[in-house]
């Protein structure tokens, strides 16, 4: 397993690299964490799933593919990058 990024540069950098190989459920994900930020920080699996309009197994599962041991860590990601 992939170790999770350590910040959101290189977040966007292995999104990047992975691109192609990502389904496109994830790919959606993505583009909404990284354009909305506070659904991240601020809310839930289940509130990120909701505002893609995917299952939050995807959300999940997004996390997971990405290196993060859960999708508190994720979150803790964005968290941290909006309180710099």
């Amino acid at each position: 397993m992939p170790f999770p990024p350590a910040d959101i540069g290189e977040l966007k950098r292995t999104i990047v690299k992975r691109q192609l190989s990502l389904p496109r459920r994830v790919r959606v994900v993505l583009r909404t964490a990284l354009e909305e930020p506070y659904l991240v920080a601020f809310g839930t699996a289940g509130s990120l799933a909701q505002a893609c309009c995917v299952g939050e197994t995807t959300v999940l599962r997004t996390s997971k593919c990405l290196g993060f041991a859960s999708y508190t860590q994720f979150r803790g990601l964005f968290r941290t990058h909006l309180q710099a």
